[in-house]
């Protein structure tokens, strides 16, 4: 459970923990205070990272329950990302060209 400690001195430096439940869960906390979950994951080969939302406005149990969903997409060979997120830049642009062309801008 997440809890703000108003007494303690700030961080110095961004930091991650992971679940003991649901591997590849985790809270990251930044320096500035901001709270939120992640789910870590490998496609393709590559390993990725999906901000699943900001906590308080994400409980642990909801985000834990989302991380969930997430891996079961990726366990089904889908990227939460997006497969344009994996195609090598000079490819994006290309289809985000295309997008341009196809709408007629």
């Amino acid at each position: 459970m997440l809890h703000h400690s108003p007494g303690h001195d700030p961080i110095d430096r961004d930091v991650l923990v992971y679940d003991d439940e649901v591997t590849g869960f985790g809270v990251f906390i930044l320096r500035s205070g901001k709270r939120g979950f992640f789910l870590r994951y490998r496609i393709a080969g590559r390993e990725r990272r999906f901000t699943i939302g900001a906590w308080p406005t994400w409980s642990v149990t909801a985000a834990r329950e989302e991380a969930k969903r997430l891996k079961r997409e990726v366990d089904a060979g889908n990227d939460p990302l997006g497969a344009d997120a994996l195609a090598p830049a000079g490819h994006r642009r290309a289809i985000e060209r295309q997008g341009v062309l196809e709408v007629g801008l």
